[in-house]
């Protein structure tokens, strides 16, 4: 895992910083004429090689890099909300990096949707106040641990929140969940059949190919009734790709493919594996059940029995 040096930000030298510093000689000063976050400067530092800094740009970043070294921050431990970057942006050095989005300097690091969350968690990891991860509904410290003991928990109290504060929906996360799960499957689902298009590749280029040379048709034909740039990849070797169902509908109206598109494309079969693997799982739950249910009654009999 590569050095965090100096302020972070799109475009940062962090990666690269050690390796400049290695190619440089020794010497009393180390001058950084465009330092940018300071991840060059930071790694001068680190060197041992120097024993004098300047760093120097237009932006404040050199001005928080070195406040940081200096320990001004060590007890930091102020929420900016949105307002509050707005107002001391443009003088705080850490306000404008620390609290922006990316670190640009100019965006707020958190959406209006989700900031009322941050804060919550702001407040009860860094500040020791759980009051507003008590009005989530929240009962943990907000610590690390308890966040990666309770994950689910804290998923779904933020989850409804957000359904009820911010989509203003009336669904619950049990729901949320059950949709989300499914779009799993289907995506699942997807990604087979794009793994069974490819092992076929031939094979499905060859079928298209047949119907291209019965239908009489160029491929700059089919191109300009489709209205897709996209053609030549159905029928080429290089970059090739099996058509979209809305796609492979239209050139059925022109050309002679006679299979249909989930059978040819191979969901047919995958669709009905999973119905398969579904029945199996509702029958798994429908015996776990059976057997919670016979031995309540073999626990009820054993009562009556005591009697």
């Amino acid at each position: 895992m590569a050095d965090r040096l100096g302020v972070g930000y799109k475009g940062s030298k962090n990666k690269i910083a050690k390796s400049i510093i290695e190619a440089l000689p020794r010497a009393e000063w180390f001058v950084d004429l465009f330092a940018g976050g300071c991840a060059v400067t930071h790694a001068a530092m680190l060197s041992g090689k120097y024993e004098r800094f300047m760093a120097n740009d237009v932006g404040l970043a050199p001005n928080l890099f070195m406040d940081a070294v200096s320990g001004k921050y060590k007890d930091e431990r102020r929420w900016i909300s949105r307002e509050d970057f707005k107002r001391l942006r443009d003088v705080e050095p850490y306000v404008r990096y620390c609290w922006s989005f990316g670190n640009n300097g100019r965006d707020y690091l958190y959406s209006k949707e989700v900031e009322p969350w941050k804060k919550a968690v702001h407040w009860a990891r860094v500040c020791g106040d759980v009051s507003l991860l008590r009005e989530f509904g929240i009962e943990g410290d907000g610590s690390r641990g308890d966040i990666a003991k309770h994950h689910d928990e804290y998923k779904e109290k933020y989850v409804a929140w957000y359904l009820r504060e911010v989509l203003r929906s009336e669904k619950e996360f049990g729901e949320i969940q059950k949709s989300l799960e499914s779009l799993g499957r289907l995506q699942s689902l997807e990604r087979l059949q794009r793994l069974g298009l490819r092992e076929r590749k031939e094979e499905l280029r060859q079928y298209l190919l047949a119907a291209l040379r019965d239908s009489g048709l160029t491929q700059a034909e089919v191109q300009r009734r489709l209205g897709t740039q996209m053609v030549r990849h159905y029928f080429g070797r290089s970059q090739w790709e099996f058509p979209t169902r809305e796609i492979y509908g239209k050139m059925r109206e022109f050309m002679p493919l006679k299979e249909d598109y989930d059978e040819i494309s191979g969901l047919r079969v995958l669709l009905e594996t999973c119905q398969s693997l579904e029945c199996l799982e509702s029958l798994q739950r429908l015996q776990s059940l059976q057997s919670l249910e016979c031995l309540e009654s073999l626990q009820r009999l054993q009562s009556l029995q005591s009697l």
